[in-house]
């Protein structure tokens, strides 16, 4: 009975210093210098992937890039602050916080105008394309007022407008598609006046979409 005693003693006390070990400094401050480590990577990431059609995903193999995102971001901009700032309250929010929201926002639109892409084309270089596939990239520069005509599997042409009640999934792992308005063949609405019918697509009964750009 000592022994069985003993044994639940030494048990409990195991599993109190194994707890006790989450909240010791040294694991603190461990934590604290790598999210201090991938914090700016990531916020610049994250706000830029909002701006682009289909980069939101934001997976645990990102990790080195935001580490490296982070390291660049700390190069460039941490002898400022030690200059002219120091590590007051604001400057820390700023530091960490702050400059890379800005300048995940402004990758984010210099995207959307196409900037880079402007230089790069100047310059004469080719540069990989943020946008992973055809369907976000021309989604995401469909402009509301555009007929599609999407085939499907079995053959059949579903024609509709395309506005800005309509959505085109940015999921990489599941692309579907909702039309707001459909159509029959000669562009005429399927319903009496004053209403509309939508009809939701799933990626599985797509085979094909044509875009028909001209306005309603």
């Amino acid at each position: 009975m000592a022994g069985v005693l003993q044994g639940q003693r030494i048990w409990r006390v195991a599993i109190f210093m194994d707890f006790s070990s989450i909240f010791d400094i040294g694991s603190i401050g461990s934590l604290l210098t790598t999210i201090a480590a991938l914090a700016p990577g990531f916020i610049i990431a994250f706000v830029r992937s909002k701006f682009v059609i289909g980069g939101a995903e934001i997976a645990s193999n990102k990790y080195l890039e935001f580490l490296i995102s982070s390291s660049v971001y700390y190069s460039a901009v941490l002898p400022f602050f030690l200059k002219w700032s120091g590590f007051g309250a604001i400057s820390i929010f700023f530091l960490f916080f702050g400059i890379p929201l800005l300048i995940g926002a402004a990758l984010g639109i210099s995207y959307q105008k196409e900037y880079v892409s402007r230089i790069a084309a100047r310059c004469n270089l080719k540069i990989a394309h943020p946008v992973p596939t055809a369907w976000d990239y021309v989604f995401s520069k469909l402009e509301a007022g555009t007929w599609v005509v999407v085939t499907l599997k079995n053959y059949e042409d579903i024609y509709g407008y395309f506005g800005g009640l309509s959505f085109a999934s940015s999921d990489l792992e599941r692309r579907d598609i909702y039309i707001q308005d459909v159509r029959d063949y000669n562009w005429n609405p399927v319903e009496e006046p004053g209403r509309a019918r939508g009809v939701w697509i799933s990626e599985d009964d797509i085979v094909m979409v044509q875009f028909v750009a001209h306005s309603q």
